[in-house]
């Protein structure tokens, strides 16, 4: 039993616990065997400082849970007290809750990214973090990735729930579905404030184990306040469920929390490496010399979208010779240019001044 699971224990059956940055560490680096002196060298505080912290955080203890507790024997009481503890949880009912187009999500085929899928199993099963974001440009494969991912780890939770903001609902009414998914029905009278909502979904994401997926987030992290204080919440409060999310960009207030050990972190994708994007080109039909392949690969920056929308046009229009294609120093086509001017209408007018500044230079 790790320490997380034991607060969480403590939260779901006794009181609210409310840690503030010291106490945790405290704790934390308590349960692993630390003196207050290593402690406090670790964390940059007086070893005073930290004595004190824990005093009061072992008198906290002893409050909540009606029996002495000290630095030296908090650990067995703890485990011991959750074990009992467990058995008023109620179990929950098992529910997952695909998107509507699960299916159509799934890319015909998932090029690479074995290392990058990996890494999001890791932190969000075995190192529980509460918010991932996924970051990239349009058509470097956030979304593929993120249906992947979840897909391999729907087992770990009792309720999984994707849903996409391209179509950006209210936050009130977003989380009204999420919680009616997660009462399985039962809540009929919500609270009317937003913040309320947002307190009585914390509550759900303690007890269950959740994964919530929301594709396309830039837009709301940009305009739409509410959600930007749900991410905010489900990063900094304590529970055992995920919230993964993918964007073009993530806010400054989430960048700011990420940090080796943080429940909030982020992956920002790249282009493909050049054996992926060569897979891409085989399976759309295109056929051509390693170096020519490498030469298209390198001028669409091993995007996976632009590079099987170029290579139907390829195959199409310019039967199948990438070399004629390349002839004739062309690269936007009707529905790349579509995907280049989404991504342009999104920049910020000193990223605007940015981009005239370097076309100006490659002149």
């Amino acid at each position: 039993m790790t320490i997380e699971e034991i607060l969480l224990t403590l939260e779901l059956t006794l009181n609210p616990i409310d840690l503030n940055p010291v106490q945790e560490l405290v704790i934390h680096q308590a349960w692993e065997g630390k003196t207050y002196s290593q402690i406090a060298e670790t964390a940059g505080y007086s070893a005073d400082y930290i004595k004190s912290v824990g005093s009061q955080l072992w008198q906290w203890l002893s409050n909540l849970l009606g029996e002495p507790v000290t630095k030296r024997n908090f650990r067995s009481v703890l485990k011991r007290r959750a074990r009992q503890l467990q058995e008023r949880i109620p179990q929950p009912h098992t529910s997952i809750s695909h998107p509507q187009a699960w299916s159509e999500s799934l890319p015909r085929c998932f090029f690479g990214r074995a290392e990058e899928l990996a890494t999001l199993k890791k932190w969000i099963v075995q190192d529980r973090c509460r918010l991932v974001a996924i970051i990239g440009m349009t058509g470097i494969g956030k979304t593929a990735l993120t249906v992947r991912c979840a897909e391999q780890i729907e087992s770990e939770f009792d309720y999984v729930i994707w849903r996409s903001l391209q179509q950006v609902p209210p936050i009130d009414d977003f989380l009204v579905d999420w919680l009616r998914v997660l009462s399985n029905g039962q809540e009929i009278d919500l609270p009317q404030e937003t913040n309320s909502k947002i307190s009585l979904l914390l509550t759900y994401l303690q007890k269950y184990r959740c994964l919530l997926v929301i594709d396309d987030c830039e837009l709301v992290l940009q305009k739409h306040q509410g959600y930007a204080q749900l991410l905010q919440q489900i990063g900094e409060k304590y529970h055992q469920s995920c919230l993964l999310f993918t964007s073009r960009q993530t806010s400054s207030d989430l960048r700011f929390n990420e940090k080796d050990g943080s429940p909030i972190r982020s992956l920002t994708l790249t282009g493909l490496s050049l054996a992926e994007a060569r897979e891409i080109l085989r399976v759309a039909g295109v056929s051509c010399s390693q170096s020519v392949a490498d030469r298209l690969i390198e001028r669409y920056a091993s995007n996976p979208l632009a590079l099987k929308i170029i290579a139907t046009v390829i195959r199409d229009l310019f039967n199948r010779d990438v070399t004629q294609f390349l002839a004739q120093d062309i690269c936007i086509f009707d529905q790349l240019g579509g995907v280049l001017n989404e991504q342009l209408t999104r920049l910020t007018a000193l990223e605007w001044q940015v981009k005239c500044l370097q076309m100006i230079y490659r002149e």
